[in-house]
């Protein structure tokens, strides 16, 4: 790559080039010089502080509100043939990023080589060529490497039509390499052994736009960047650009922008001319003065982290309510072999008390006499029970109309089932039917059994329904779901009076408008014998509402304790004071296809979460046990999103490790603090967990959960730092300890790391599997360690990575 004059390369402009094409070598950033520069970009309101940046896309729409405090940075990538095979070509359509959401270690690189670019050309201070060199090349090589956004869609497209869909990808990408050449419909089809009317009907299935139309855009783009950025001649643009002809050309070119190739040339020339003596005169300095004040941000150390005191009389009860029950999922998965399967694995590692089922009356399950309709079939119910209660779990029956629903993202769906109301369409008395099922249970397992089970009646909501199309629950929907549930709980204790009933299953998130209305008009119906919430931290906004950014999951958990408070003081006040409350459902989101459920970073949440919330309440339901739910639709990937503990293939995911390590904290809590938790049976066995749990930045709020790029996993967080600690335990007992590590990271135990190193492959074999399951467990390590008054572990931990300490003091 030739020497080049990196100030002819970066360029800072006012805010009036805003609206400026971009050219396809340019990376153009606005960046606020002061605070509260407010953004709209791509329909999506942004609030810059002084330092933020936004890089602008050249497909995307963009302005400025009520402020100037802002300049325009742009760097332009050498266009040699050297630089193009290094960087690739077209990068203005290609980059997404801003620093104003979460500042990700990469925005911090960033906002320090911008800012350096700027002190050097506004200070006017003697420099070092070399620096300059440097911040431009660095600048450039993070955008290419963290700030690239490839076709989303194309993610989504596989996922819904499979193999068909990746077909018509390999055709664009053959058509996108050889339009120049004159190929045709037929010619493409025979080039993949297909027919021309099927590639034809496929192409347009996939893209949404004819074959035609797709490569004849291709072609007036190509022309339209040489005529633009060449002097060659209309006639050769024509040929080298896949026309047959100059009038071919000019009418395809003529219908898209209104003009002739040639006149379109000699406009943009004139245009280009006037904007190049604009700019040399337009520089911000004032801006980009302040700007240069800025200081750099520092960089975190080592520390050494003391922990002292920790056998004093000042321990906490370990919370265990996450124990309490499991989300299986509808009853009609239950029977399924692998499904089986899974339950007797989890059950065998974490003794779940409950497993809790929905949908267990629905035509699936329940088969309906038509002679005699007094008389039921409860033998798929039967089996489904069964397969609980042989590992282990009691029953916890959800008996609401609760929908199958596989999502894409909080307000897409892939499937969207009917809601199930077998009673209404036969006529059925629901208080008969229901006491008619318990009867036949305790006949099938004994009173003794069926007494322990737990019965939940959830109350429909518009909103959960509708995918945030309704956000209202009328007076109507309160009065008829308590007077559903009083039938159903009088039903229940009629026949098992030891049962435990409640409801109703309010997404905090969206419906908590409705938990003091519900409450309040409870009170005057028959109480429940529990309360119970689900819990999602993530912001639910009216339609009418300004969308600020597409994705707003929080992953403090902060949010999730504040949920619980706001509903436990609610029912304070009131006749559920002493009314227990559950929380039968909870994850960060109820997607089936976001792949950081399936992310390293998942069981740092659940750790996280688990110790912040689960002391709060009597029961603390994870959703949920297995990836199974949500395989509806999917193409044949080892992993598709799904929020499960466990793959469809039988692999347990770094979330299930999470579990593995919160079981083996025995004992009470000794100490608490961020990442840190120290718990310990007696005098001889310590246990410590310690986590190092990032949180995510503004390119995953940018965009879709499902729109999130499984390569690019690690650049959804705000930074990827390793933990670099000593922590010095002391006061413990002298002598030998057996010290057991287990550590969990990238490496070890992680199955979406070992699977982006396989290309994430498709249709994996048998052998494969096996493989995987083998290979995809936490590091374990046992040494002997003596030890006088201190103990010394040393820590290096890397992005969402997990380690547990087991040290056991040898007689």
């Amino acid at each position: 790559m030739g020497a080049i004059n990196v100030w002819n390369m970066v360029k800072f402009f006012t805010l009036g080039d805003l609206m400026l094409p971009l050219e396809n070598n340019e990376i153009r950033f606005l960046v606020a010089s002061n605070d509260d520069v407010r953004v709209i970009y791509n329909d999506n309101r942004l609030n810059l502080m002084q330092g933020d940046f936004l890089i602008l896309n050249s497909k995307s729409t963009r302005a400025v509100e009520q402020t100037k405090d802002a300049i325009l940075i742009s760097l332009f990538v050498d266009g040699s043939e050297d630089s193009r095979k290094s960087y690739g070509d077209n990068i203005a359509n290609k980059i997404e990023g801003c620093s104003a959401y979460k500042t990700s270690e990469f925005d911090k690189q960033l906002q320090t080589c911008l800012l350096n670019l700027i002190r050097t050309r506004t200070n006017g201070e003697d420099y070092i060529e070399a620096d300059v060199y440097k911040n431009y090349y660095e600048i450039i090589s993070l955008v290419y490497k963290h700030y690239i956004v490839s076709d989303s869609k194309e993610q989504v497209q596989v996922e819904k039509f499979g193999n068909q869909a990746k077909k018509a990808y390999e055709i664009r990408d053959y058509v996108q390499q050889n339009y120049k050449k004159n190929i045709t419909l037929d010619q493409v089809a025979e080039h993949f052994y297909l027919s021309t009317p099927y590639l034809s009907r496929l192409f347009k299935k996939i893209f949404e736009i004819s074959f035609h139309k797709y490569i004849t855009n291709l072609r007036i783009d190509g022309a339209l960047s040489e005529l633009i950025n060449t002097e060659k001649t209309v006639t050769d643009i024509t040929f080298d650009n896949g026309f047959p002809n100059v009038g071919s050309l000019n009418t395809a070119f003529k219908r898209k922008y209104g003009t002739t190739p040639g006149n379109y040339r000699l406009k943009y020339k004139e245009k280009k001319e006037h904007e190049k003596n604009a700019r040399e005169f337009v520089e911000p300095t004032e801006q980009m003065g302040q700007l240069s004040q800025l200081k750099k941000t520092p960089q975190s150390t080592n520390s050494l982290k003391v922990v002292t005191d920790l056998f004093t009389n000042k321990w906490q009860h370990l919370a265990t309510s996450w124990k309490k029950v499991i989300n299986i999922g509808p009853a009609g998965l239950v029977g399924l072999n692998v499904m089986e399967k899974q339950i007797s694995q989890i059950q065998a590692e974490f003794k779940f008390e409950y497993g809790r089922i929905f949908a267990l009356f629905t035509d699936e399950m329940l088969m309906v006499n038509s002679s005699n309709q007094d008389q039921f079939s409860f033998s798929k119910i039967d089996d489904a029970l069964e397969v609980l209660l042989q590992n282990g779990l009691k029953p916890m029956i959800e008996l609401g109309k609760k929908r199958l629903n596989v999502h894409m993202n909080y307000s897409e769906r892939i499937y969207n089932s009917a809601s199930y109301d077998f009673i209404s369409q036969n006529n059925f008395s629901w208080p008969a039917f229901l006491e008619s099922f318990l009867k036949h249970c305790i006949a099938r397992w004994g009173y003794d059994e069926v007494k322990e089970w737990m019965f939940e009646l959830w109350l429909p909501s518009q909103t959960v329904s509708t995918s945030g199309k309704e956000f209202f629950i009328s007076e109507k929907d309160l009065n008829h779901y308590l007077s559903m549930f009083a039938a159903t709980k009088r039903s229940i204790k009629k026949v098992i009076p030891e049962a435990k009933v409640g409801g109703c299953g309010l997404s905090i998130d969206i419906d908590s408008n409705v938990t003091e209305r519900i409450i309040n008009k409870w009170q005057e119906k028959v109480l429940p014998d529990f309360f119970s919430i689900y819990l999602y931290p993530q912001s639910f906004k009216h339609p009418q509402d300004e969308q600020v950014i597409q994705n707003e999951i929080f992953t403090d958990v902060s949010i999730m304790k504040n949920m619980i408070d706001d509903t436990k003081r609610t029912m304070r006040d009131t006749k559920f004071v002493d009314i227990p409350l559950y929380v039968t459902e909870w994850n960060i989101s109820i997607s089936d296809r976001n792949y950081i459920h399936d992310s390293l970073f998942k069981a740092d949440y659940i750790i996280e979460t688990v110790l912040g919330c689960a002391n709060k309440v009597e029961m603390f339901g994870y959703w949920q046990l297995s990836d199974l739910y949500g395989t509806f639709g999917s193409t044949p990937q080892l992993l598709h999103g799904g929020s499960g503990l466990i793959t469809k293939d039988d692999i347990p995911k770094a979330s299930f490790f999470s579990f593995v390590f919160l079981n083996k904290l025995k004992g009470n809590v000794l100490y608490r603090n961020d990442n840190i938790i120290i718990t310990a049976e007696g005098y001889k066995r310590i246990n410590i967990l310690i986590y190092n749990k990032k949180n995510f930045n503004s390119i995953y709020h940018l965009k879709k959960e499902n729109l999130l790029e499984v390569a690019r996993i690690e650049n959804a967080f705000e930074d990827i730092l390793p933990l670099k600690q000593i922590i010095r335990l002391k006061d413990i007992q002298s002598g030998t300890y057996r010290v057991k590590k287990i550590q969990l990271d990238k490496k070890n135990g992680d199955i979406l790391s070992h699977w982006i190193e396989w290309d994430q492959a498709l249709n994996l074999s048998k052998e494969d599997i096996s493989y995987l399951k083998q290979v995809c467990r936490p590091k374990l390590l046992v040494q002997s360690v003596k030890v006088k008054d201190f103990m010394d572990l040393e820590v290096n931990l890397d992005a969402n990575a997990v380690i547990f300490y087991e040290l056991l003091h040898e007689l």
